[in-house]
């Protein structure tokens, strides 16, 4: 018989090595997604969807075309990290389902985040602080859990702390195209449902984004166009990107009509009745 030797020995013994995450699905940090899904918590409410008949079932208000598949930069850390991982170790077009512990969520709840307040501080800021009213405390929002003649309980921790809360999702698809790429991070940095008015052109490093008049006037377009900016530079080769903003006479005069715009500073700053500054 011939002899084995040991270093034939050794390598029949060593385990295969485990593939890594992007061998097994495909998917890595840095790859954006479009995601169906419907979310609830452990009390069976549903809490966030994409889909219409899930919407329409538990009685949402939603227009015909509002709810559309998300799209979803993997390794961003912009949604619950729990249903993050389990996006990454999914299968494209695959049904599933993972339940997300709250430590994966948003956290246990924090009893030292439940504060109390003397009542007549909410009533100089001409706040009726009932239970279940949401108010906004010292620049924190929180939720009226006791209210007494003299004291009010405050719960500042996040609604769904201490939930475990449950995704039902299917992966649609990862999207390779560069220019399908600048699309979805329009809808991911600034309105996914507002991101279809747009218009992507590419040529060479050079991406050209036509702006609709809606996000013209908008500010959250402001915001997010610099966001938009760091997305397409860190995940695509473009080098240049052209913002094409075209805002006519007509248009202007018929947005400061429509939106009571003066010239000047305004004569009052009123504040959310729900707002207070004060001490516990």
């Amino acid at each position: 018989m011939t002899p084995v030797s040991e270093a034939q020995t050794e390598a029949e013994e060593e385990p295969e090595p485990e593939a890594d995450d992007e061998e097994k699905t495909g998917l890595a940090d840095g790859d954006i997604v479009l995601v169906d899904f419907e979310a609830w918590t452990d009390e069976e409410n549903l809490f966030d969807t994409t889909r219409r008949d899930v919407a329409d079932e538990a009685g949402w208000d939603v227009e015909d075309d509002e709810l559309a598949p998300m799209p979803v930069l993997l390794g961003a850390g912009r949604i619950v990290p729990g249903f993050e991982e389990a996006l990454m170790e999914a299968t494209v077009g695959e049904e599933e389902t993972v339940d997300v512990p709250p430590t994966k969520a948003f956290g246990l709840h924090d009893s030292d985040r439940v504060r109390t307040f003397p009542r007549r501080d909410f009533e100089k800021e001409e706040i009726d602080p009932q239970p279940g009213t949401r108010v906004e405390v010292n620049g924190q929002s929180g939720l009226v859990v006791q209210a007494t003649a003299s004291r009010v309980r405050v719960d500042f921790n996040h609604p769904f702390a201490g939930r475990t809360l449950s995704y039902d999702f299917k992966i649609v698809e990862k999207i390779t195209d560069p220019e399908a790429k600048v699309e979805a991070f329009i809808g991911l940095d600034y309105d996914a449902e507002k991101a279809k008015t747009f218009e992507v052109t590419l040529e060479d490093d050079t991406a050209t984004v036509t702006v609709p008049e809606e996000a013209s006037f908008d500010p959250q377009w402001f915001m997010a166009k610099h966001q938009l900016g760091h997305d397409i530079f860190d995940h695509t080769n473009l080098e240049e990107i052209r913002f094409v903003d075209t805002v006519t006479r007509d248009q202007m005069d018929e947005h400061d009509h429509g939106h009571g715009h003066h010239h000047g500073p305004s004569a009052t700053a009123p504040q959310s009745a729900a707002t207070g500054a004060f001490e516990s």
